[in-house]
């Protein structure tokens, strides 16, 4: 049995960064993460229209509407309440906001109205909880260093979905077929070598 987030198997629900407006005009910038969230926010919410809201037809992505969340200076000093770093984007000891995991909770909440948490110590058995219980987790991997959503679990074969925001494979050995709603798999040995242990946690609605 697959038990996971609302719409975790829902054709159609799966953002891919190369299509983000900030990494078409910053290639540079990669935006896994807050693709990786925006199919957080696909997956537990209702409708998945965009979060533009100015009264036009036109409906913005959600990853670029949390990456201009981030881009945004005079939101820098309330990110650095939550984990003191040089925020910028070129230098050295600089860092580019949408790279820092601890601040995807605030910027989630502030953008998409979702409650999400930032933990360490994850294991492959606390996410595939998570994902049982109809939740959404950022995870990132080692190697390359490249942000994923987990989605559901499925008991049977003790294998955790998730979709993968950059459209080829990023997980070196395998977990590149996406299947027919764009859903790719992992196992616990893939999990234990090469994804970190800290995670976000996107909260279902209530």
């Amino acid at each position: 049995m697959i038990k996971g987030t609302k719409y975790w198997n829902t054709k159609g629900r799966l953002y891919i960064q190369e299509k983000a407006a900030w990494e078409q005009i910053l290639p540079g910038f990669q935006m896994c993460g807050p693709t990786a969230a925006g199919n957080a926010r696909a997956a537990l919410v209702d409708t998945d229209d965009g979060v533009a809201g100015f009264g036009g037809t036109w409906a913005g992505r959600p990853a670029d509407a949390l990456s201009t969340f981030f881009a945004t200076p005079s939101n820098w000093p309330a990110l650095k309440n939550v984990r003191n770093l040089q925020l910028g984007w070129w230098g050295p000891g600089v860092y580019v906001p949408w790279e820092i995991p601890q601040y995807y909770p605030l910027a989630a909440k502030e953008v998409f109205g979702l409650d999400a948490q930032f933990s360490f110590n994850g294991t492959f058995d606390k996410i595939a909880g998570f994902v049982s219980e109809g939740n959404a987790v950022q995870l990132c991997l080692k190697h390359p260093g490249h942000y994923i959503t987990a989605l559901a679990f499925d008991d049977e074969t003790k294998r955790i979905a998730f979709k993968d925001p950059w459209s080829a494979d990023r997980w070196p050995g395998g977990n590149a077929l996406p299947d027919a709603n764009g859903n790719k798999w992992f196992g616990r040995q893939d999990y234990d070598a090469n994804v970190e242990q800290w995670y976000i946690v996107y909260l279902k609605k209530d």
